[in-house]
């Protein structure tokens, strides 16, 4: 949070922010320094290993082989392999419970979105929430 002090002028204000920076210019200015923004909208990436849990949410075409009865949910899997920290092989378990091994599949990290028709791999909504909370 920033402390905001009005000049002599009052269409121009100064800021002091918590990392000590400050700003002085036409009101309003933000409440957060450039540095606290550029650090705030970092999507936070998770590096994978195997025997992590993730969702895998297969393409249309795909979904059939899977068991897909209920597109909004996401199957449950096991990273068997990593490529890099965007890329995993999978043991995916469709919802009757059948497996199936993927190769390749992009993990989304941040904020990322897949690509039209793409099948891929994202973490779980708590697991992204650690990650973030613990940097």
């Amino acid at each position: 949070m920033s402390t905001k002090k009005t000049t002599a002028s009052p269409a121009v204000e100064t800021n002091v922010y918590t990392d000590g920076t400050t700003a002085t210019g036409t009101a309003p200015l933000p409440d957060q320094s450039p540095a606290q923004q550029v650090t705030a909208a970092a999507p936070t990436s998770i590096t994978p290993t195997v025997g992590r849990r993730v969702h895998f949410w297969p393409n249309e075409d795909r979904q059939a082989q899977f068991g897909v009865f209920d597109a909004q949910q996401p199957c449950d899997a096991g990273v068997l392999y990593v490529w890099g920290d965007r890329c995993v092989n999978l043991d995916v378990t469709g919802p009757s419970g059948v497996r199936h091994t993927v190769q390749s599949v992009r993990l989304l990290q941040g904020d990322e979105k897949p690509e039209d028709g793409e099948s891929y791999a994202a973490w779980m909504p708590y697991q992204t929430k650690q990650a973030a909370a613990a940097s």
